[in-house]
């Protein structure tokens, strides 16, 4: 029997090397650093998003958002518009930043692919009953729910079901 120490070790151990691989495939497919390319993916996934909820997506400060969307702002990545009172701003992607956001999103795709590939289908099904069964324990608000999907292809989901959204449901249902 395995011991809970050794599991959480082996658990760990994934969860950064599985970051690693998918940060180098969207930072390496996009030419953005990291934090930069989850804002295209967050802005992209909710057109109209603001500042402030751009920097609790992203556990960045206010003026922290600010500094990431001026960057990409000077890039034609993103674009803003006066939000729905003076003191907010939505932020959209501009049709180069809506490229970047497929491109990044695709090399995620292939990178996590890649390593699920020659894995048989027992050990496929056993690797998404133990996702399904983690992520929503790590859900705890709306801002969690984002910041856990911030580079996620929010449609694969939408398609099926998603446990994170699932868990933050059932919570307030």
């Amino acid at each position: 029997m395995v011991s809970s120490a050794h599991q959480a070790n082996l658990l760990g151990a994934l969860v950064v090397g599985v970051g690693d691989v998918l940060v180098e495939a969207v930072v390496g497919s996009s030419q953005l650093d990291p934090t930069a390319v989850a804002a295209v993916l967050a802005v992209g996934e909710r057109d109209g998003l603001s500042v402030g909820e751009l920097s609790r997506v992203l556990s960045l400060s206010h003026s922290g958002a600010v500094r990431i969307a001026d960057r990409l702002e000077a890039r034609q990545l993103l674009s803003r518009t006066p939000g729905s009172d003076r003191r907010t701003v939505s932020l959209f992607l501009t049709a180069r930043g809506r490229q970047t956001a497929e491109v990044a999103l695709r090399a995620r795709r292939d990178a996590l692919t890649r390593l699920l590939d020659g894995l048989d289908e027992p050990t496929q099904t056993c690797l998404e009953r133990a996702a399904e069964a983690l992520l929503p324990k790590l859900a705890s608000d709306q801002d969690s729910v984002y910041r856990i999907c911030r580079l996620c292809e929010y449609d694969e989901c939408r398609a099926t079901w998603c446990p994170v959204d699932a868990a933050l449901q059932q919570e307030r249902g």
